[in-house]
């Protein structure tokens, strides 16, 4: 049996597509976790009208915490074999569960990995594993670009799990960057890995309004999942090609962390240049900046200058870029 997790928060508009395309799978043996993390909307009425209509749905409701500890929650009470998460406001392809357990038993693999199909306002994007295959943990050095490049590894929601293998949660103390944290653990604990080269999982990107909100512990959160990054890397003796991927997706974060930083007008630029001068001589990030290539220009030119001291150019370049922006 597959338990299917489904953290909910006021996420009414979207939630029944959701559930009916659970609900609607090929693959009929699982049980429907609703978890309900303190909606305030009318998601938790929903939820219990399919479980009055459907035996397989069973619905959990506490006050607010967050995403992490409502997926915790729904992990705790989960009785299946497999685990499959779900966000409220993303849907699945009718054959997503028959497909991923499919591949899991077949290869006798520890996870099953799919793409990613992303409905935003030019139309559908898909991310596809470039693979098609299982890969043992011991080759992943080897098919490293293939497999963590495209982001696929930080969501959970595009995987299919055993639940025996899950020894962490998901970390409760962040609100970004859990999802990787929790894979990465998960991946010690497997032996090989089965990938499917479809887009099964659906998920919509129409609103940024969250995406772009500044963060004031963007960078802080970003250094973490990096240190996270290389100690798996290390433990799993991956080579250059991986630390060279990992430092310049630390720096991708960095570098934006730093622009949201120059934007707010809460802080002086005297206050602004101090912390681009604290983040210059961090040793995580002076290492990250010797490893990593930045495929775009202006990523390039901001990793020269950090790499090479030149603060007040950085600041500069900063300054004129955050101008540019009003």
């Amino acid at each position: 049996m597959i338990s299917v997790i489904v953290p909910v928060y006021n996420s009414a508009s979207q939630l029944p597509r959701c559930i009916e395309s659970i609900l609607g799978q090929t693959y009929r043996d699982f049980e429907l976790l609703l978890m309900d993390d303190g909606s305030s909307d009318n998601s938790l009425e929903i939820c219990r009208t399919y479980e009055a209509r459907d035996s397989r749905v069973r619905v959990y409701t506490h006050d607010n915490q967050g995403v992490s500890a409502t997926r915790n929650w729904g992990l705790s009470i989960a009785k299946g074999k497999y685990v499959e998460f779900v966000d409220s406001d993303d849907f699945l392809r009718e054959n997503t569960l028959e497909t991923l357990r499919t591949a899991i038993e077949a290869e006798n693999a520890d996870l099953a990995m799919c793409g990613l199909a992303e409905i935003g306002h030019q139309g559908e994007t898909l991310n596809l594993p470039r693979i098609q295959k299982t890969v043992e943990l011991c080759d992943l050095e080897r098919e490293y670009p293939e497999i963590f490049e495209r982001y696929l590894l930080n969501s959970p929601c595009n995987k299919l799990y055993k639940r025996e293998l899950i020894q962490k949660e998901f970390p409760e103390d962040l609100s970004m960057g859990e999802d990787l944290l929790f894979n990465l653990e998960y991946l010690h604990g497997c032996r090989r890995m089965a990938f499917v080269k479809e887009a099964l999982y659906i998920y919509e990107c129409l609103d940024t309004g969250l995406v772009q909100r500044r963060r004031s512990d963007a960078i802080e959160i970003a250094e973490r999942l990096y240190l996270a990054s290389m100690n798996f890397k290390e433990e799993i003796h991956l080579g250059p090609l991986a630390q060279q991927h990992i430092s310049a997706i630390f720096l991708k974060f960095l570098f934006h962390g730093i622009s949201q930083l120059y934007s707010t007008p809460e802080m002086s630029r005297n206050e602004k240049k101090a912390l681009l001068k604290k983040w210059a001589v961090n040793p995580h990030v002076k290492a990250a900046l010797v490893a990593a290539r930045m495929p775009e220009t202006k990523q390039r030119v901001a990793q020269f200058l950090l790499k090479h001291r030149c603060v007040t150019a950085m600041h500069l370049m900063m300054c004129v870029l955050a101008d540019a922006k009003r």
